[in-house]
């Protein structure tokens, strides 16, 4: 049985198909924006199936319930959004293996590319803290870079070398420890931008990471280990296990954070659908010590979940155009 504090809805002006969505950014709790990718078929060519993915982008001012598509004209996806004010940033992932960061200084009307990475170069992530001033992290696939970004200039910072997963988390350059020939980590060095020192922190076992989500200075990762979960939270003074309590069973693929809330998406390894995975939905109101779990409308696709500070979850799923709300 579907929570009492869910409702599922259709969006009005999305496609019902042959779209995938990457993420979902509301700036209040009535207008946000919804990106990814459009498929069209080509046809086929010497037994090849020929096709094109196309950037798209949507806005809401109803909280998902009607959305109208900016205009773009780039092929991809659109992998992340940014906004102030009138500033739109996209990162958009192209399909031979490049990265474009594009922006609109007029809500979307006009484009323009503000950085290009090409031959396997790819951006790990970026954080800007205005339309004028932001950080990127990028890779080459051999090294890490900081590059920042100040009124139209880039710099590179720092070059990093190892890691396999990055971040940024204030004044520090954050990266997990990979176990060798294995897909858990086991630590995670943080680099001080700055002063350039260096500190290695060690978790108490290895753990397989599925997600990360960053909130104020602290990297909260969904984890787990032999079909346990948990929520490891991470910052420069070192790192807190947070178990999930009668729910530990659930192993998280997703994890939000805003103050002392706490929210996971997540699934035990018995609960398997006629088409996939059965997710469940589980909210902490102090901080991971207590649990609360409800059941989601479409417990089985989620894509691009959203949370927006402590008011409201909002998730796209199967298909593109439905939405699970939780007030």
């Amino acid at each position: 049985m579907t929570s009492s504090n869910w409702t599922k809805f259709s969006g009005n002006g999305l496609p019902d198909q042959n779209e995938t969505y990457k993420d979902i950014h509301f700036i209040n709790e009535k207008t946000g924006y919804i990106g990814g990718s459009h498929l069209t078929l080509l046809g086929k060519s010497n037994n090849t199936t020929n096709f094109k993915n196309t950037a798209v982008l949507y806005k809401t001012l109803n909280q998902g319930k009607d959305w109208q598509q900016i205009a773009l004209h780039f092929l991809g996806s659109v992998e992340k959004i940014l906004s102030f004010g009138d500033t739109l940033i996209l990162q958009i992932k192209s399909d031979n293996d490049s990265t474009l960061i594009v922006r609109s200084d007029n809500n979307g009307k006009d484009w323009g590319s503000l950085l290009t990475l090409t031959n396997h170069s790819r951006i790990i992530n970026m954080d800007f803290s205005n339309s004028i001033k932001g950080q990127f992290l990028t890779t080459d696939r051999q090294n890490v870079y900081l590059i920042a970004y100040s009124n139209n200039r880039f710099d590179t910072l720092v070059k990093f070398q190892g890691g396999s997963q990055w971040d940024i988390l204030g004044d520090n350059v954050i990266s997990l420890n990979n176990v060798p020939s294995t897909a858990d980590y086991n630590g995670y060095t943080l680099t001080d931008i700055k002063t350039g020192s260096i500190k290695e922190f060690q978790f108490d076992k290895s753990y397989f990471i599925a997600s990360h989500y960053k909130y104020e200075d602290n990297l909260y990762l969904a984890a787990s280990k032999n079909n346990i979960g948990y929520i490891l939270k991470l910052n420069a003074k070192g790192f807190e296990k947070i178990e999930l309590g009668k729910y530990s069973k659930y192993e998280p693929n997703e994890v939000f954070a805003y103050g002392v809330k706490l929210i996971a998406i997540g699934n035990r390894q018995d609960e398997v659908g006629p088409i996939g995975v059965i997710h469940s939905f589980f909210i902490s109101t102090d901080g991971g010590k207590t649990w609360d779990k409800e059941n989601l409308p479409s417990p089985m696709c989620i894509e691009a979940p959203a949370f927006f500070k402590d008011k409201f979850f909002i998730s796209a799923a199967c298909p593109p155009g439905y939405f699970q709300l939780r007030r």
